[in-house]
């Protein structure tokens, strides 16, 4: 974009010098209009020829004015151009920011979650460990049970056989 600005600054300069040329033309066949009206008769000849280089420089410089006009909303359209690539690379810059903080995010939710996933596997390989506890103390609740209930059958069988006894 500045390169075809630069260039459009070069032609614009190089049209200044055509639109200078065709003025200077148009003032020289002016001139040679004069001298060939003084001549009188002998001077007909040259004032069609200066006549036609009037016209020739005219349609130079309504070209030059022209151009220039086309080069002035050219550099506008360039500048506009410029500034709008600007805007665009700033937004790109900005969404390589934005996606940057995001990928840094999901590595860290990414590293969270791992952590979490020891923890919940850790949580659970101590949750088994107290299921299996929780198994042998109702194991050797039952077995407790059992064992006093044989202890209680007992005491009550010996408890008979000592009534039985009768001391004097």
């Amino acid at each position: 974009m500045r390169e075809m600005s630069d260039l459009s600054n070069e032609i614009r300069s190089i049209n200044d010098v055509i639109g200078n040329i065709a003025f200077q033309t148009h003032i020289l066949s002016l001139n040679a209009s004069i001298e060939a009206a003084s001549a009188g008769e002998a001077g007909k000849g040259f004032a069609v020829v200066a006549d036609e280089v009037g016209q020739l420089a005219a349609k130079c410089g309504e070209s030059a004015q022209k151009t220039t006009a086309l080069i002035e909303r050219t550099v506008g359209a360039i500048s506009n151009g410029m500034k709008l690539a600007e805007t665009v690379a700033d937004s790109f810059g900005a969404v390589s920011r934005i996606t940057d903080e995001v990928e840094q995010n999901i590595s860290d939710i990414s590293a969270a979650s791992e952590e979490q996933a020891a923890c919940i596997e850790s949580v659970c390989e101590k949750m088994n460990v107290i299921s299996a506890e929780v198994e042998n103390t109702s194991a050797s609740a039952e077995k407790s049970s059992e064992i006093s209930e044989k202890l209680m059958n007992e005491a009550d069988i010996l408890k008979g056989q000592i009534s039985r006894f009768k001391l004097k």
